[in-house]
């Protein structure tokens, strides 16, 4: 049986976080293409002779199951354009049923519907409009995922997949604002488990889980996910923040320059050598000495600060290192200031909190004895 799309409104309606039912009235309703998984938005067919419009018809529950068993009928017949004629009517009442401000009964009709034509694919969008309209957002991702159970065609399963993502963008900002990560990550979870074959959810749920601090949590989502509506950059990103927040950085304790203090150094990598840096928490910006600048093959923007040192202010110039790996933390180029005058002892340079604020909880875990 051919699909009946819904109204455009709908999408502006999600992107604006809210329902917008006024501009349902509105929404434009162009001729449908042929083809069994069309989702182009028509207008419904005109009542059969005799018939009145749904609003007119509204109290008249036989006559609606009336017209079920008729359509049930006209199927197992093989009658498609009259059963399609048909369908479009019974929708179309549902649709202005809830229009009229009758959602209950909207809701009951669509439901007997459903019971009978459980594989409709524009009853189940039309259900979780309808859902919206109530301002029941938690359960309007329910028909959505119905949908996806059983649909196969493309443009169909595109379509709940964008009204999903849409949905699942409103929700997500409501929970986050309110704090209620518990509650968003059940969601995502739910999600996940009715649309397993887009792995998008997962990776929308591992970053969750990995927010709320449950590492081990995100660390095995993030190990199911696919490539299914992934960005591959967002997953490595989001697999090096998981790393970092259950390793940490690759530090060793040593003692200070007087003997006694201990200090924190990393070691790290640039263009394929290897660096030991000194943890700064105080330096605004990664520093390393010219000798190591040089040595790394640095490359020098032209651009010169002033920066305060223990022995006063002096000019540092802006390099750039290339292919900066720090554990599981890969930049592919890192700007640092370079350094005439003598660093501390058996160190390289100094990591300063331009990297170190990219870390989650400043990713300084499991330092090392010396």
């Amino acid at each position: 049986m051919r699909q009946l799309a819904w109204l455009p409104a709908v999408a502006a309606a999600f992107l604006a976080g809210v329902w917008v039912g006024a501009g349902l009235d509105d929404a434009a309703a162009p001729e449908s293409p042929a083809g069994a998984d069309a989702l182009a938005v028509r207008p419904a067919a005109a009542p059969a002779d005799g018939e009145r419009s749904g609003a007119a018809r509204a109290g008249h529950v036989g006559d609606w199951d009336a017209r079920l068993a008729r359509l049930d009928a006209l199927v197992r017949g093989g009658d498609r354009a009259a059963a399609e004629t048909l369908r479009a009517a019974l929708l179309d009442e549902v649709l202005t049923l809830a229009r009229a401000g009758s959602a209950d009964l909207a809701r009951r009709r669509l439901e007997g519907y459903l019971a009978g034509n459980p594989h409709d694919a524009d009853a189940h969008l039309l259900d979780a409009d309808l859902r919206q309209m109530r301002g029941d957002t938690v359960s309007a991702v329910d028909p959505l995922l119905a949908l996806l159970g059983f649909a196969d065609a493309a443009p169909v399963v595109d379509e709940a997949r964008r009204r999903l993502d849409l949905l699942l963008n409103v929700r997500e900002s409501q929970l986050a604002a309110r704090g209620d990560l518990a509650g968003l990550i059940r969601l995502l979870e739910r999600v996940s488990r009715g649309d397993p074959g887009y792995d998008g959810h997962r990776l929308r749920l591992a970053r969750w889980q990995l927010r709320a601090g449950r590492v081990d949590a995100a660390a095995a989502t993030l190990a199911e996910t696919g490539t299914a509506g992934v960005d591959p950059a967002a997953r490595e990103d989001l697999a090096v923040a998981v790393a970092l927040a259950r390793d940490g950085l690759p530090l060793e304790r040593r003692p200070g320059a007087d003997g006694g203090t201990a200090a924190l150094h990393v070691r790290a990598t640039a263009a394929g050598r290897a660096l030991r840096l000194l943890v700064d928490t105080g330096a605004t910006t990664t520093v390393i000495s010219r000798e190591r600048a040089a040595d790394l093959g640095s490359m020098a923007t032209g651009r010169v600060v002033p920066v305060r040192t223990a022995g006063g202010r002096v000019e540092a110039e802006i390099h750039v290192l290339r292919q900066v790996e720090i554990g599981p933390l890969r930049l592919d180029a890192l700007e640092v200031l370079v350094l005439d005058r003598a660093l501390p002892s058996g160190v390289d340079g100094l990591l300063g909190m331009d990297v170190l604020g990219r870390l989650p909880n400043q990713g300084l875990g499991g330092a090392a004895g010396s």
